[in-house]
């Protein structure tokens, strides 16, 4: 070998070597999931009959959460179901029809749920989001039990769907029949807190208020008010934030309105309109026992003279604490 043939061979470019196979799509740690995915593909499902069923959602922070539960165990079969959104409800129970049996049936194998069998995965970057929980039990003594927290296996937004609606004219009709039981007892006692928005989605007014008794509170009553027509308060925007006796909140005067213009009978309600320049409304009253709750850009009934007089009221609440500032 020459001279030059030995230089060559120490500069000798290598070759690179073969990068390692990169896997198709993202894996689970490219999104934070830790934990079992569950007894995957080939398991078998089971073909005897569901026992029981329950399926629990936890929504995002300040969102809705809320569980079924389906038990076939006694005669005849219950379904139970409660939601933070009517806290005062609890759970509700009523006795299932068979089509709720055949549904989730047909769900557990039409969309192989038997897979999803000790699937528990979390996403441990999400700091918002949603979870669940399910669980059957089947009389031969078989189960499937899955959860997740922003971490959800196959097929996860079909079952979600399909088992809210199966479940939902049960649910909807339970919480009516709570509202009407709500109704018929009513409030008593003392106003503790008012809650109001009246939120123009044309360009119009939107009116904010929020009252309570003290309670310690660095303010109690609070008056927001963005494109103001002048009517009730100062034209544009208006800001009002005070602490002030609770006498001073003359919340007797909310009570008249109240019942004037028949406000329990808008317990629980939540509708909405097809017009899209329909005002949004969202009204809270707390009495010692009981409270009315309402929103939607649906209206119930006397919603425009109650309006007005919820306006009046606050308007000249607040004339009357400024005056007695100067």
């Amino acid at each position: 070998m020459s001279f030059f043939d030995k230089i060559k061979s120490v500069f000798k470019k290598k070759k690179p070597e073969t990068p390692p196979a990169v896997p198709e799509g993202p894996g689970p740690d490219d999104y934070g999931d830790r934990g079992s995915p569950g007894a995957g593909e080939g398991a078998v499902p089971t073909d005897a009959k569901v026992k029981s069923f329950r399926f629990s959602y936890d929504g995002t922070i300040g969102g809705d959460s809320y569980w079924y539960r389906f038990d076939a165990e006694q005669e005849p079969a219950v379904f139970a179901y409660e939601s933070m959104v009517y806290p005062d409800y609890g759970e509700m129970k009523t006795e299932a029809g068979p089509e709720l049996l055949e549904g989730l049936t047909a769900i557990y194998k039409e969309l192989k749920l038997c897979e999803w069998d000790g699937f528990d995965m979390v996403n441990i970057y999400v700091c918002d989001g949603s979870g669940f929980s399910t669980s059957m039990y089947f009389e031969d003594g078989s189960s499937m039990r899955a959860n997740g927290s922003n971490s959800f296996p196959p097929r996860y937004r079909d079952f979600k769907k399909r088992i809210d609606e199966l479940f939902k004219p049960y649910a909807e009709r339970l919480v009516e029949e709570k509202r009407i039981e709500a109704v018929k007892k009513g409030v008593s006692g003392r106003i503790d807190s008012f809650l109001c928005n009246f939120y123009s989605r044309s360009g119009g007014p939107k009116y904010g208020f929020l009252m309570h008794t003290g309670r310690g509170a660095r303010t109690n009553f609070e008056v927001t008010v963005d494109n103001s027509d002048g009517k009730y308060f100062p034209e544009g925007k208006f800001v009002f934030h005070r602490f002030v006796d609770d006498d001073r909140l003359k919340f007797e005067r909310l009570d008249e309105i109240v019942r004037k213009n028949g406000m329990c009978e808008w317990m629980g309600f939540d509708k909405h309109s097809d017009d899209a320049g329909s005002e949004w409304f969202q009204i809270s009253v707390s009495y010692e026992e009981g409270h009315i709750e309402a929103m939607g850009t649906a209206h119930p009934v006397n919603y425009e003279e109650a309006r007005e007089e919820i306006l009046r009221y606050v308007s000249e609440l607040v004339k009357e604490i400024q005056s007695q500032e100067q």
